[in-house]
């Protein structure tokens, strides 16, 4: 599950994180700006393939799939992650699965769990931008793209807070994930538990969980909001 996440990094970082993408058209411009907590619907940075064009985009888009069938926005919000293990048997993911896959740029993401009285929430970070399996639909309709999070089951780091986690891609994995050549069983092998040493888990303020909060003391443990302390990793 990822139900929450941020993308702390502004456009010329976001771009210099994918420079090994030989062909990155760019239509974010200088709009981005640092996101401590990105909710599903909202519109965020994605690399996509579009039909026709040579050039992977970097762009924003809607988090939640609309298939190109639906009517409206209202299942965006059940659609935001998609189990890998499922991905060529659900109709609305079956198809983006096999030709419209895209990347997901984060800085970390968020999941938590009760300790005693009170739900804590922890980000999982990593070196600067890492980043998630998605796919994307495209609704005429609705004159909408949309993505979803390709999720995976969670590995040891986070275990001890949900038993699911958003499918990593490593940089020299990118390109392959992209390729709309590539059909699904050529990229399942892509989609596991992430197996480096550099993810790590710690707790911030409990207020990310209110969706109009976004500001850099979430990423501060609750009572340390001067920023004097960083909060201490998590024992694994």
């Amino acid at each position: 599950m990822c139900g929450r996440y941020n993308v702390v990094s502004d456009a010329a970082a976001l771009r210099a994180a994918y420079s090994m993408l030989e062909i990155l058209e760019d239509e974010i411009g200088e709009e981005l700006t640092a996101n401590y907590n990105c909710a599903p619907t909202d519109s965020l940075p994605i690399i996509r393939h579009r039909p026709g064009r040579d050039a992977a985009v970097l762009e924003s888009a809607h988090w939640g799939l609309v298939p190109f069938w639906a009517r409206d926005r209202k299942s965006a919000a059940r659609m935001i992650n998609a189990r890998a293990e499922s991905l060529g048997e659900r109709r609305a993911f079956r198809d983006s699965a096999e030709r419209r896959r895209c990347l997901v740029p984060a800085t970390g993401w968020y999941e938590w769990r009760k300790e005693g009285s009170v739900r804590q929430p922890c980000v999982f970070e990593s070196r600067g931008v890492m980043t998630f399996a998605g796919l994307w639909a495209w609704n005429s309709s609705l004159r909408l793209v949309s993505y979803t999070i390709v999720t995976v089951a969670a590995n040891s780091v986070v275990e001890p807070w949900h038993d699911r986690m958003p499918a990593m891609l490593g940089e020299h994995e990118l390109t392959g994930w992209l390729d709309p050549d590539a059909t699904l069983a050529d990229v399942m092998p892509l989609l596991k538990p992430y197996e480096g040493n550099d993810l790590s888990a710690r707790r911030v303020s409990r207020r990310v969980g209110d969706v109009r909060q976004n500001d850099a003391g979430l990423l501060r443990e609750d009572g340390d909001e001067d920023g004097r302390a960083r909060p201490q990793m998590l024992p694994l």
